[in-house]
């Protein structure tokens, strides 16, 4: 079972994913202040990961998906290095701060992950997102709504 968390009292303004309730215990928040959503379809929850779906609201307890018009696709490497960049910042300033947090490895693995790839071994357009990309090749997939 995985869970998003809503703004409190705002349906449409997802805030953060949790995998699961491991993920969610030790998001940096107090969950009290957000709307948790269940959400038992797994397949969901990784379509989210992968940029294959986003989240329009929920009602309910009921999560309503969107499909992007546009799959996501990175024309050539100076894009996807740029993307990759973005994520590290974000993945870097959790690390520089939670060193305690039960999630540090993994997202330090993730972290270490994004360095080490090399770029040019990759063929464009690359038409899927960088997170498919890693999924498809059997490595470990994170999306930054899951950072805590």
């Amino acid at each position: 079972m995985s869970f998003f968390i809503f703004q409190k009292n705002n349906n449409t303004s997802l805030y953060r994913i949790a995998e699961n309730s491991n993920e969610l215990n030790n998001q940096n928040i107090v969950l009290s202040h957000y709307d948790v959503v269940e959400e038992n379809n797994q397949t969901n929850f990784l379509n989210i990961v992968l940029c294959k779906k986003y989240v329009l609201k929920h009602e309910n307890n009921i999560i309503e998906y969107g499909v992007p018009n546009i799959k996501e696709s990175f024309e050539n490497k100076k894009y996807l290095d740029i993307y990759i960049k973005d994520v590290k910042s974000f993945i870097k300033k959790f690390l520089d701060t939670n060193l305690n947090n039960p999630l540090f490895p993994k997202w330090n693995n993730y972290y270490n992950q994004l360095s080490s790839l090399d770029t040019n071994n990759i063929s464009f357009p690359l038409d899927m997102s960088l997170e498919e990309y890693f999924y498809n090749s059997n490595l470990p997939v994170l999306n930054t709504l899951q950072l805590p």
